[in-house]
């Protein structure tokens, strides 16, 4: 039988959190990520497509990313966030070298990334987060 709990989804054998928030920041905190806010979102919103993960939200910060995504059994947080990464990284590079040149030709993410499993409680103040610092001007919420 299926849980009837939203912040979980269920597949054949295995029932999942719903809901992972990644944090990626560029590297050096270098303040590059503005000019190419939009573009981001859209290559993001192409990895969701590829896969089976459902990237829920993108906050894009002047320094910062934030994701909050779905994640199936089937794959690890370090899968998604490598795979979100190298993505972007790849194609904002390639299609920017100015950005290239302000990273000093370095490669656009730090290494690592932070993430925590979403539940109810802290969904809600994911959500208050996401919205406090996209009202402040500092993101942009897609």
């Amino acid at each position: 039988m299926r849980p009837k709990i939203s912040m979980f989804r269920a597949s054949d054998r295995a029932t999942y959190p719903h809901n992972v928030h990644l944090a990626i920041l560029t590297r050096g905190r270098r303040q590059v990520l503005e000019p190419v806010a939009d573009a981001l979102i859209d290559l993001f919103r192409e990895v969701d497509n590829y896969g089976l993960d459902k990237i829920r939200a993108v906050l894009v910060g002047t320094d910062q990313v934030h994701v909050v995504v779905a994640i199936p059994p089937n794959r690890s947080i370090a899968q998604v966030a490598s795979r979100l990464k190298s993505h972007a990284n790849l194609r904002l590079t390639r299609d920017n070298p100015e950005l290239t040149a302000n990273l000093g030709g370095r490669a656009l993410w730090q290494r690592g990334y932070a993430c925590k499993v979403l539940g109810p409680s802290t969904m809600a103040d994911i959500r208050i987060y996401l919205t406090r610092q996209r009202d402040s001007g500092t993101a942009e919420l897609a």
